[in-house]
């Protein structure tokens, strides 16, 4: 959501997005009002983006470059990454949480496999009883893609005819989670596009680079 924060216009109001061109002093506002409201335990682990198929073990606060993925056994350490317009994944095992930014690149790459391979692989868990839930993200109905781009993903995951093909990114996350192993059951999305809920979302293919973004947080509670 891109309410409740302190950015002023384009990045109105809760901008998570350090690089996106707004003031820092209100994006650290705006990070402590999201900690706040969620009742964050402490410093978060952060990803550096990079749009590929990297994944981190982390077990400690920081800010990891290089990475689209992190995961970590530790309880009361956020997972932590910003999106506008990718899908954030959500991964939870028994003793084991991931958090993947998937792009049309990281998807491509192998990202949401290589989440659901470490996260079983940490816990312990096979990848069957693995809990998967795919945040928002642009939908089919706004994202047009090149042949080029479309020419990578199934014939499934894709809308209309040639010059105008339009991929169904969630969808291919869905399919690859299922190849990974992870049961149909356990496998949920929101099913809201960024793109057209203007009042609730930032989006980057809709406002282009000045766009403010979202932030994906996920941690384990010390029970």
């Amino acid at each position: 959501m891109r309410s409740g924060g302190v950015s002023n216009p384009p990045f109105d109001t809760l901008n998570l997005g350090r690089s996106a061109g707004d003031e820092i002093s209100d994006v650290e506002e705006n990070e402590r009002l999201l900690a706040s409201a969620l009742s964050l335990p402490g410093g978060a682990a952060r990803a550096r983006l990079d749009h590929g198929r990297d994944c981190v073990a982390v077990i400690s606060p920081g800010t990891y470059r290089g990475c689209d993925g992190l995961l970590t056994r530790s309880v009361e350490l956020p997972l932590w990454l910003t999106v506008a317009d990718c899908y954030p994944l959500f991964l939870a095992g028994d003793d084991c949480i991931g958090l993947a930014h998937c792009g049309w690149r990281g998807v491509r790459a192998g990202i949401v496999g290589a989440l659901a391979g470490a996260v079983s692989v940490a816990g312990g868990n096979p990848a069957s009883r693995l809990r998967a839930w795919i945040g928002p993200g642009i939908g089919p109905c706004c994202y047009p893609v090149r042949d080029e781009v479309a020419a990578l993903f199934a014939p499934d995951h894709l809308r209309g005819a040639s010059g105008a093909r339009h991929l169904d990114l969630r969808a291919a996350i869905e399919a690859d989670l299922t190849a990974a192993g992870v049961s149909e059951d356990g496998i949920d999305a929101c099913g809201i596009c960024t793109s057209c809920e203007a009042e609730m979302f930032f989006s980057y293919r809709r406002d282009g680079a000045r766009s403010g973004r979202m932030a994906a947080v996920i941690w384990r509670r010390d029970s």
